[in-house]
């Protein structure tokens, strides 16, 4: 039974928790929403928005053409975008980047410049290769707002 739950996993793309990356920066004169806004763009990741108050910056959502199960009896596909939260404490630049992803039938939804409409449901965890796209995504950040001070 065991086997089998395994082999349904590997098959239909079941999520594993998310693993945000983080790291740490010296402290800075510069706006920190600036800096991440800054590097985003240099990795190409166009920010879609920006709230100072909170230090959170998105990237628009896109779809990977990634396939993930059904969605009510319809192929779904993975649209994702990237979050980074960015917090000023004495020690520094506290630097959090997260995926935020969605199934959403294929066919059946936009995409606008802040949100997605249509039949979609929130995915939990991470699939396919989501976490490697933070994990890079990461890596690329954390070096140009190292580099770039």
């Amino acid at each position: 039974m065991r086997a089998f739950l395994l082999l349904i996993c590997i098959l239909g793309g079941c999520a594993t928790p998310q693993r945000p990356y983080q790291f740490t920066v010296p402290p800075t004169s510069e706006d920190p929403v600036e800096l991440v806004s800054l590097a985003m763009s240099g990795n190409g990741f166009t920010p879609a928005s920006v709230e100072r108050e909170t230090g959170s910056v998105s990237t628009r959502w896109e779809d990977t053409g990634t396939s993930v199960d059904q969605l009510k009896g319809v192929p779904a596909t993975l649209v994702r975008r990237f979050t980074v939260v960015v917090l000023k404490g004495s020690a520094g630049l506290s630097v959090s980047l997260r995926a935020d992803a969605q199934r959403c039938q294929k066919g059946a939804f936009t995409i606008g410049r802040h949100d997605v409409e249509g039949t979609c449901e929130p995915v939990v965890g991470v699939v396919g290769s989501l976490q490697e796209e933070v994990d890079r995504m990461g890596t690329s950040l954390q070096r140009a707002m190292t580099t770039t001070r």
